[in-house]
């Protein structure tokens, strides 16, 4: 039996804009360059069952990629304990889930610890081009993110840690 491939999991405060946007260009990275990865996407302070922002639904439909199918959900031990890789879009979101889950504090990243870039910022409230530069951060920041994950998977494999991504 194959392994499952890892998942990533990414966080923000209500999974409305920020870590449903990252999980669904994700999803389009690793389909584009034929990477066997699961994504998923929490919130640290929401309920179940909304959608994501409308304008972040239209950020992403500007580049081919729909928010249509997301629900928000909270972080739980479920989603954390299959997560290779957790990547929060701020430091204090990283800080909170590494009190909660120490036991995987190194699987846990902050958006600026593997971009080398400050926290990224909550477009929430603001104009469409505050979603826009949320988008455009999180596209080319793909990259450092997917090989995060592989890194952070290699280190772990040996603790019951998850596989990397596999092509």
């Amino acid at each position: 039996m194959m392994p499952a491939a890892p998942l990533i999991l990414f966080v923000c405060s209500a999974n409305a804009c920020r870590s449903p946007m990252a999980a669904a260009i994700a999803r389009a990275y690793a389909r584009d360059a034929g990477i066997a990865l699961r994504v998923a996407s929490a919130g640290t302070a929401t309920r179940p069952g909304y959608c994501a922002a409308a304008a972040a639904q239209d950020a992403m439909a500007e580049v081919g990629i729909s928010l249509a199918d997301h629900r928000s959900q909270p972080v739980s031990r479920a989603l954390m304990q299959d997560a290779a890789l957790v990547v929060t879009a701020t430091d204090r979101q990283k800080e909170t889930l590494r009190l909660f889950f120490s036991w995987m504090a190194a699987r846990i990243l902050s958006f600026g610890d593997i971009s080398g870039r400050n926290d990224l910022a909550d477009p929430i409230g603001g104009d469409s081009a505050g979603f826009r530069t949320t988008r455009d951060l999180l596209c080319a920041e793909m990259p450092r993110i997917i090989a995060a994950l592989d890194r952070c998977a290699r280190a772990h494999s040996g603790d019951g840690g998850h596989q990397g991504p596999s092509r």
